[in-house]
């Protein structure tokens, strides 16, 4: 029970440093901390529903490129999250590229920290 919450606190705090650090990756104002656990949240739906959609149909691509438009597809992901939210905003595709892999490293060093487990957004389960 605790795992999902955490997961989702973990995430928002990702997309907060993300913000901080990749330029053109933005909380515009007014925001609050409950806008950042709604972005968390759904940017964790989005990865985890609509992610393997785009995967199964772009593996051709995949195979190609050797996995690397899987980078894109990360970066479809963060743009679309942004596109749901006014107070989260996401300027163009090479900041969502790089806010796509900072999110990730950063997930990831969280979930080693916090001991979370299968809190890896960017890989099909």
């Amino acid at each position: 029970m605790l795992q999902p919450i955490l997961q989702i606190v973990l995430s928002a705090i990702a997309i907060y440093l993300t913000t901080l650090i990749v330029p053109g990756v933005d909380l515009v104002e007014p925001w609050t901390i409950w806008h950042l656990l709604l972005i968390g949240l759904i940017f964790g739906v989005l990865n985890s529903v609509i992610k393997p959609i785009v995967v199964l149909l772009s593996l051709p691509l995949l195979v190609v490129t050797l996995g690397l438009f899987y980078f894109v597809i990360n970066a479809l992901i963060l743009w679309l999250t942004s596109a749901i939210f006014d107070t989260f905003a996401v300027s163009g595709f090479w900041a969502a590229l790089f806010g796509s892999i900072i999110i990730t490293i950063i997930n990831w060093a969280l979930s080693i920290f916090f001991g979370v487990k299968n809190v890896d957004y960017h890989r099909v389960h």
